[in-house]
């Protein structure tokens, strides 16, 4: 077998530096390469491409081993582990789609489509594409093609098993913790977040304080280091995107600092932000949005203060030429997190140690006036050891400095627009307000 061979640089252990570059991992130079797809499965990293195929990496990247598919039927799109089994999820022509599992890296793939649903244009053929194929403890969650075609199983069962309960609430994402599914997103038994522990025979549907009445969730995400639970997705009344987090297993949500980020433009025209990939760990937080600019790079943010403050993170990323590229996924493994993008490589960091800090114990203090032309005055704050930082929409720092006794900020200089004040003590965020400049 061939091995692909890309030198990495070393690291820092110490933790995401700011000006620290993506590197690419060499399955592909690129633009427009389809198929992609990455995932984990027993303490190593698979990813697929129209180019490799199917590859394998044991040592984070630097070498990688074709995987044997024959029998897998289709471009593969999805990769997800049960634990003792990898499975791949395949697109054909007309959007068809098939599953398949190995145990033994490849040597022997078997087809599991039974119960699956059909396909809507040739049922007696044909199965539905695969949107979500969520692998957990010896488990399977699947989102089909179909209107309401949400199914279980366990892995050794010999068909899926369709839900109804999934079927009338209509969820965006799936994620699991031990044995238990969690789902995002809300229909008339369930307010946005819910889970099971009996494969989808009983739910237990929190109350969801803080998450729109009409709402559409689009990703979920739960932070090992601490628990929480992240979801992101957006108020159908108003049509701006959120980010939000839940300490209590879904009972309260609150809001992550994404409104400078996530671009709101209404219209028939207009072109709002999605947020296509989350990966959260303790204070770093990267959020992966849809490009809106050609000849750019991908709209990748991070955040290293729990989400008060967000900076482009796209230093080593490829120029997009199509406005095309976003982080598909992310997955985490050995001190790395690993970026598939979409038509194009996949790319990889270092992450070191993290904390974690509540934004909803922040100092709430206020600013006025607001909106304002020339200056803003703080309120509610002592200034005595402040520091404060003016982040722009794009994420980056226009202003800065030690507050002074007057708790008085100069905007004389900027551009009109929305941006935001972060305080600092002791080089720790405390509080963080949103201002307009006219």
């Amino acid at each position: 077998m061939k091995n692909f061979i890309t030198p990495l640089l070393l690291l820092s252990a110490l933790g995401v530096a700011k000006g620290q570059a993506w590197e690419p991992v060499g399955l592909t130079t690129a633009y427009n390469e389809p198929w992609t797809a990455l995932g984990l499965h027993q303490g190593a990293l698979y990813a697929h491409n129209a180019t490799l195929g199917l590859v394998k990496s044991t040592d984070n990247g630097d070498n990688w081993t074709p995987i044997p598919t024959t029998g897998v039927v289709g471009n593969i799109h999805l990769i997800t582990s049960t634990g003792s089994r990898l499975y791949v999820a395949s697109t054909m022509s007309g959007g068809t789609g098939d599953i398949y599992w190995t145990d033994n890296d490849g040597g022997a793939w078997h087809s599991d489509t039974v119960g699956m649903p059909p396909h809507v244009l040739w049922p007696q053929t044909n199965k539905a594409g695969v949107n979500q194929l969520h692998g957990f403890n010896g488990k399977l969650a699947l989102d089909a093609d179909n209107a309401d075609a949400y199914y279980v199983k366990n892995e050794t069962d010999a068909s899926w098993t369709h839900v109804p309960w999934l079927a009338a609430n209509d969820p965006g994402a799936f994620s699991s913790h031990g044995d238990t599914l969690f789902t995002a997103g809300g229909g008339t038994e369930s307010h946005g977040f819910a889970y099971t522990t009996d494969l989808g025979n009983t739910w237990t549907t929190p109350d969801c304080n803080g998450i729109p009445q009409w709402h559409a969730i689009g990703l979920l995400d739960r932070d090992p280091t601490n628990g929480r639970w992240y979801l992101s997705g957006t108020d159908v009344t108003t049509q701006e995107r959120f980010v939000k987090y839940s300490t209590d297993q879904g009972t309260s949500w609150t809001s992550i600092n994404t409104a400078p980020y996530l671009v709101h433009e209404p219209g028939i025209w207009g072109f709002s932000h999605a947020v296509g990939a989350m990966f959260t760990r303790g204070n770093t937080i990267w959020l992966s949005c849809q490009n809106q600019h050609m000849g750019t790079r991908p709209d990748l943010f991070l955040s290293t203060d729990g989400g008060q403050t967000f900076a482009k993170d796209t230093v080593g990323l490829p120029e997009d030429p199509y406005a095309t590229f976003a982080v598909y996924n992310f997955v985490e493994l050995n001190g790395y997190v690993f970026a598939q993008f979409s038509g194009t490589d996949v790319y990889r960091k270092q992450i070191g140690n993290t904390s974690i800090q509540d934004l909803s114990s922040l100092v709430q203090f206020s600013v006025a006036p607001n909106p304002a032309s020339d200056q803003v005055r703080l309120l509610n704050i002592d200034p005595a050891g402040t520091e404060f930082r003016v982040v722009n929409a794009l994420g980056a720092t226009v202003s800065q400095g030690r507050l002074p006794m007057d708790r008085t900020i100069h905007l004389g200089g900027l551009e009109p627009g929305v941006y935001h004040i972060s305080l600092l003590k002791g080089g720790k965020p405390v509080g963080v307000q949103r201002v307009v400049k006219v």
